[in-house]
């Protein structure tokens, strides 16, 4: 809807855009309007291949990751096998406090300082 919403305490934080034909994380507002409030939070992503870097309106990425995640098996049709290789640069370089208590799979993530970012931890 447009108009008059404020954007506040927002969080992207441990995910993978790879491949995007646009921007990969967007701060977006109408023309003329000032939607982007206070405490969100665009941290520890991995992007790669997109064509656009991210658009902040108000504040900056923190800690974001711009090498290839090294996936086992990358596909465009959406059909390979997303998890990550083991020498993958997003391994261990998600923020533990704020993931999800588990992957996309159930598996429990690591309470360690650092998870894997991604929808899948090793």
């Amino acid at each position: 809807a447009r108009g008059n919403v404020v954007k506040t305490e927002t969080k992207v934080i441990t995910n993978i855009v790879a491949y995007h034909p646009r921007a990969p994380i967007r701060q977006y507002c109408y023309p003329g309007q000032s939607c982007i409030g206070a405490d969100n939070l665009v941290a520890h992503n991995v992007v790669f291949g997109n064509a656009a870097k991210i658009e902040m309106l108000v504040g900056k990425d923190i800690g974001t990751i711009t090498q290839d995640p090294l996936f086992v098996d990358f596909r465009l049709d959406g059909k390979g096998d997303y998890r990550l290789r083991k020498d993958s640069p997003a391994r261990k370089r998600g923020l533990a406090a704020l993931a999800p208590p588990s992957d996309i799979e159930g598996a429990e993530r690591p309470r360690a300082p650092a998870v894997d970012i991604g929808a899948y931890q090793h």
